[in-house]
């Protein structure tokens, strides 16, 4: 499996690589992705915090986990996005 690993800081909106979540307790950090052909993989030194499948043929698409939320729950998330 070909894959691309790379460092990326946190977004003020919590996410990374552009427009996936991580958990909002990390926002501002700087931590590591592999990106593959059909995942994003996001670790925090060697755990792995948020697992994204990836997002094909759509510019600038969310893919958010409502656990990522600063309560963990979807009723605390509330993240813009272009979908609206």
């Amino acid at each position: 499996m070909l894959y691309d690993i790379t460092q990326q800081k946190t977004g003020r909106h919590g996410s990374i690589v552009g427009y996936y979540s991580v958990p909002f307790t990390l926002v501002g950090t700087t931590l590591r992705t592999r990106l593959t052909t059909d995942l994003v993989s996001v670790f925090d030194g060697d755990q792995l915090v948020a697992k994204h499948t990836r997002v094909h043929r759509f510019r600038y698409r969310y893919s958010t986990d409502i656990t990522h939320g600063p309560s963990g729950d979807s009723d605390a998330h509330d993240v813009p996005t272009r979908d609206g």
